[in-house]
């Protein structure tokens, strides 16, 4: 009987040797260089600055839009990090229209300082496109910009139990943009504009970070500037500076 015992004591023993190896390996997060998806919704209140020779005019812009973002910017812990981002916003009123989208590939290296906190250094490229569309005195304007980016950004994130807070902050270059006015009944003029440096900021939250259902939510802000290398002929604006402040919610999956 003791001998029965003991064989069926080695069997189980066995068993268990070959089964733990397997619990704990299903038990461990996936690869942080997998990406994650996230989806949401984007809002801004922008501060347009027209200035030209002799006149200025501004004007306050409510937006809103959707983004899409895909990455592991913020799960990895550390190691090689990147995410490609897009968003589209739209304000209308009976005075004007304006349509903005960007899109960001951000490419980085996090470092770990400990199991909590970690720093980041960020290299990207993006494309940035608007179009503003006053009615005034009845003549459709259409002014759009486009502008290749450069970029370049600092980030620190911590970890608590299952919420991560990150910030990051830094430049992006405008590249070989222009900008182009059409005026109905007036003429269409393309211009290139000058190459400058745009700062943002954004404070971002991942809530739920090892549930089934994260949250994401962030704020930010970044200023943009639109410098004519050189002058409209049908218009006195030659400079364009926008500033914008917002907030992003969406579900990471």
């Amino acid at each position: 009987m003791s001998k029965r015992r003991s064989g069926i004591a080695l069997k189980l023993s066995t068993l268990a040797l070959f089964t733990t190896p397997a619990i704990t390996l299903a038990a461990e997060p996936s690869s942080p260089y997998m990406p994650s998806l996230e989806v949401g919704l984007i809002g801004s209140y922008t501060n347009l600055e027209f200035e030209g020779g002799r006149t200025d005019r501004t004007t306050h812009v409510p937006e809103g839009g959707v983004y899409l973002a895909l990455g592991n910017k913020l799960r990895a812990t550390s190691g090689f990090i990147y995410q490609a981002q897009v968003n589209a916003r739209y304000a209308s009123s009976s005075d004007e229209q304006i349509k903005d989208s960007l899109a960001d590939l951000d490419l980085g290296w996090r470092m770990a300082l400990d199991a909590r906190n970690a720093v980041d250094i960020i290299v990207g490229a993006g494309y940035r496109w608007n179009r503003f569309e006053p009615h005034i005195d009845g003549y459709n304007i259409k002014l759009t910009s486009r502008s290749p980016q450069a970029k370049l950004g600092l980030g620190y994130s911590h970890r608590f139990a299952n919420t991560t807070v990150r910030i990051e902050a830094g430049v992006r270059r405008n590249v070989n943009g222009e900008s182009q006015l059409k005026i109905s009944r007036v003429g269409n003029e393309t211009v290139d504009l000058k190459e400058r440096n745009n700062p943002y900021v954004e404070l971002g939250f991942l809530f739920n970070r090892d549930g089934n259902w994260p949250v994401t939510a962030s704020m930010y802000y970044t200023e943009v500037k639109y410098d004519l290398d050189g002058r409209f002929l049908i218009s006195e604006f030659d400079q364009q500076t926008r500033k914008e402040a917002g907030f992003k919610v969406g579900m990471v999956f």
